[in-house]
């Protein structure tokens, strides 16, 4: 068994290392140690995730190895953006960060639907900003957690200028409540 764990995730490392674009700046990838934060709600809003996983709010993820752990965010992130396909023309990019790895992803509205863009370096100018985390984004999209009660909560925040995040903010109450 530990040989064909350890074979699939050197198989998602291989396959995950010639994908284009992608950045080396995750908690994914071995790299540099210390504290950082990808922004500044990270840390409010893992706090707020850690309290609702210790109350038992939240289920917790299975433990996996760092490829497997990024296949499986990734995974949930393209789910994530399957709720913005055809937003309105006016809704901006929206740039999510899960705070436990400082994984980046954007997600571009438009007339062919959402373009997804895993694992980029993070927002590009313009784009509303999503800070929250995978345990959220798997409960959100399993009906188990409504938008509002997350953002309420602190789980999720919204970071853009006003019109733009009252856009994102509307169109995510409506599709995950």
């Amino acid at each position: 068994m530990r040989d064909k764990r350890t074979a699939a995730a050197l198989l998602a490392a291989a396959l995950l290392a010639g994908l284009p674009g992608a950045s080396l700046g995750c908690g994914y990838e071995a790299g540099p140690g210390g504290i950082t934060t990808a922004h500044a709600s990270s840390i409010p809003v893992a706090l707020a995730v850690r309290a609702a996983l210790d109350a038992g709010r939240l289920d917790p993820l299975a433990d996996a190895p760092g490829p497997l752990a990024l296949v499986r965010a990734n995974g949930a992130l393209r789910s994530f953006s399957a709720v913005l396909d055809d937003a309105p023309a006016e809704t901006p990019a929206v740039a999510v960060v899960l705070v436990e790895a400082h994984l980046w992803s954007r997600m571009l509205t438009g007339p062919g639907g959402v373009r997804f863009e895993a694992h980029v370096n993070g927002p590009a100018p313009g784009d509303a900003i999503v800070v929250t985390s995978e345990p959220v984004l798997r409960a959100l999209l399993a009906g188990k957690l409504r938008w509002s009660d997350a953002l309420a909560a602190g789980l999720v925040v919204v970071d853009a200028p006003p019109e733009g995040r009252a856009r994102v903010a509307q169109l995510l109450a409506r599709r995950l409540s």
